[in-house]
């Protein structure tokens, strides 16, 4: 008999809809994307032993997409896979943890504990078929190596965090779950985390690697402002894409500080050359005193639109703009409330976005920037939570601020 069509092999892929089996024939049977993740697959034992187990294992077991976890349909426990490698010390301390939480009335138990066999048997035959992604394969990797390779030197007892879910359906355990998190972070800064993984309904498209499609044999340096140096080796150092924005955005506004209006530093060129300047230096002063004033009489948004327009090619911004196209033609709401309203309507195309494009591309850079420093959006009291899902969204932005900001650093005349 296929194991495939086992009686509780079929309930466990009645649970989880998101698995799917494979059975090609001449080649043994497996059922990929456990928990919905494509990057692992349960490849199906060739033993009568190995494959009865997990059998009896996979019957009661419901694999979340929302967590590096298995939830036991009997015993209505989440049990998270925190680790099967050697502890080190400060995580000896958390090992042994259990505690009672009183959530909505009802009093749950949470605690560390050796993990189940049916985790075990799972992780046996649990293989990583892909790079991790943000899942990390759920976390599975050191079980896997345990159960199949129990001498392994960076090897130790299977832990897993177990959390009492009885009565709540998957939308009340997410909420229990986020609450729990936060009173756990709340009495350990360093304590154990439950992850939680949001699914990309989109795929949004990344900035070209090479900025000019090859890199150079030669460049020609000058020296930057260290600042500006900073902000930029910290944006592409860190894999948060809001610190990323934000990072890169501050490049931005660090550069608009010192940026002076091409008319208005042609005039203060035209003074410094006058030929009769060693005579009439007072007069002189007072005219560039003048162009100072105006200057700085420039509000930060428009000094920033006309750095953005006299430095940046709209054909580069454009580039950002079409790689992602139909996301820029929707108003996006972020998980949390902030919406982003679209920046194209249906029809535009780069000649209809052209001449107003810096400004118009720019107000939602900025308030998009204000909602992610700030606890909520002044008009509309939306925030944009930190979130998988807001990183994710937040890409097609990302690109644009990248285009900018690289243009800033390295084409401005000023170092």
């Amino acid at each position: 008999m296929s194991f495939l069509s086992d009686v509780r092999v079929s309930a466990f892929l009645q649970n989880n809809t998101l698995a799917e089996p494979f059975s090609p024939e001449g080649v043994g049977e497996r059922i990929d994307k456990p928990w919905g993740d494509k990057s692992l697959s349960i490849y199906i034992p060739a033993g009568a032993d190995d494959s009865e187990d997990l059998a009896a294992s996979l019957e009661y077991l419901y694999l979340p997409p929302e967590f590096s976890a298995v939830f036991h349909l009997d015993s209505e426990e989440l049990e998270i896979l925190w680790t099967a490698y050697k502890l080190r010390a400060h995580s000896e301390e958390v090992k042994d943890r259990n505690f009672l939480i009183q959530w909505e009335g009802v009093e749950r138990r949470c605690e560390f504990r050796q993990s189940s066999e049916r985790t075990l048997t799972l992780a046996k035959h649990c293989f990583p078929v892909s790079n991790a992604g943000s899942t990390d394969h759920r976390n599975i990797v050191s079980f896997h190596l345990l159960a199949n390779e129990k001498n392994h030197p960076m090897l130790s007892e299977p832990i897993s965090f177990f959390v009492d879910c009885k009565g709540l359906n998957f939308q009340e355990i997410n909420d229990f779950v986020v609450h729990l998190n936060s009173f756990m972070i709340y009495f350990d800064r360093r304590t154990p985390r439950i992850l939680m993984h949001s699914e990309a309904s989109d795929e949004y498209k990344a900035n070209s690697r090479l900025m000019e499609g090859e890199f150079p044999e030669k460049i020609s340096a000058r020296r930057l402002d260290p600042n500006l140096i900073s902000y930029w080796t910290e944006a592409f150092s860190t894999k948060d894409q809001v610190m990323r924005y934000l990072l890169l955005y501050r490049i931005i506004e660090y550069a608009s500080f010192t940026y002076i209006d091409g008319d208005l530093l042609n005039a203060v060129r035209r003074q410094l050359l006058r030929p009769s300047l060693p005579s009439s230096i007072d007069l002189s002063a007072r005219k560039i005193s003048e162009i100072v004033t105006k200057t700085k009489e420039l509000d930060s948004i428009t000094r920033v639109q006309n750095m953005i327009t006299s430095v940046v090619e709209l054909e580069k911004i454009w580039g950002c703009i079409e790689n992602n196209i139909d996301y820029f033609r929707r108003d996006h709401t972020f998980d949390g409330g902030y919406t982003v309203k679209a920046l194209l309507s249906n029809r535009c195309d780069f000649e209809n976005w052209s001449p107003n494009g810096v400004r118009s591309t720019f107000d939602r850079l900025r308030q998009l920037r204000n909602a992610l420093a700030h606890g909520q959006d002044g008009a509309t009291r939306g925030t944009v939570r930190p979130t998988r899902a807001n990183a994710h969204a937040i890409v097609p932005w990302v690109n644009i601020l990248e285009t900018i900001a690289s243009d800033v650093m390295f084409l401005q005349s000023s170092g």
